[in-house]
């Protein structure tokens, strides 16, 4: 427990303003900084999907290929 000699005094401090940067308000920084994350992740979920889609692609190829080797080899 602090004794009264050490105690210190708490000063409210105010918000800070808004700053400008070129102009702007810090809130339409912070807009295009978020637009610019969902712009990210939307091109990283495309590259996601267009992965999936290349390999599943190969998946049914090769089950294609194999298939009817599969089928003439159990029929001998």
């Amino acid at each position: 427990m602090m004794s009264s000699s050490t105690r210190q005094s708490v000063v409210e401090v105010p918000p800070a303003p808004e700053k400008k940067l070129g102009g702007a308000s810090s809130s339409s920084s912070t807009e295009e900084q978020a637009r610019a994350i969902i712009r990210t992740a939307k091109r990283a979920l495309e590259d996601v999907d267009n992965s999936v889609a290349r390999s599943l692609e190969r998946f049914l190829a090769n089950r294609r290929t194999k298939a009817p080797a599969a089928a003439a080899s159990s029929s001998r």
